[in-house]
């Protein structure tokens, strides 16, 4: 028996299971980090209630703009900051962190402001954007 599947299928699950590797990570790296950063993080969260990028409202994270793992001393100033959303345009994901957690956007402030107000093709440049602007 021949099984098909459809190439959008296969990126769902692929993208859901990044989301489960990103959160599994946030888990691992609370070890790590400053006893305050829940403190700081349900702040941020209070001030900035939705993502920037899209909007939204739901499965917000704190994002940091250059990470934890690169800057530790930036792990709690506001202004390294942002949130954004593993909700609907998955935010989080493309937007931070240009389509991979492997990786980080240094630009991706100018991104989340410009995905904002574009329209449907230029929110896909600017995803493409994000990808090739990625850093380790």
């Amino acid at each position: 028996m021949e099984v098909k599947h459809k190439p959008g299928l296969v990126r769902s699950f692929l993208s859901r299971l990044d989301k489960i590797r990103s959160l599994q990570r946030e888990g691992d790296k609370s070890r790590s980090r400053s006893a305050r950063w829940d403190e700081v993080r349900d702040e941020h969260l209070a001030s900035y209630p939705f993502c920037l990028a899209c909007g939204g409202r739901d499965l917000l994270q704190v994002h940091h703009i250059v990470p934890f793992s690169v800057a530790p001393d930036l792990e709690l100033v506001g202004s390294n900051l942002v949130t954004l959303c593993m909700g609907a345009f998955d935010c989080h994901l493309y937007i931070g962190h240009g389509g991979s957690f492997r990786f980080y956007n240094p630009h991706v402030l100018e991104h989340a402001g410009a995905f904002q107000a574009a329209a449907v093709g230029g929110r896909l440049r600017l995803l493409k954007e994000a990808k090739d602007s990625r850093r380790r």
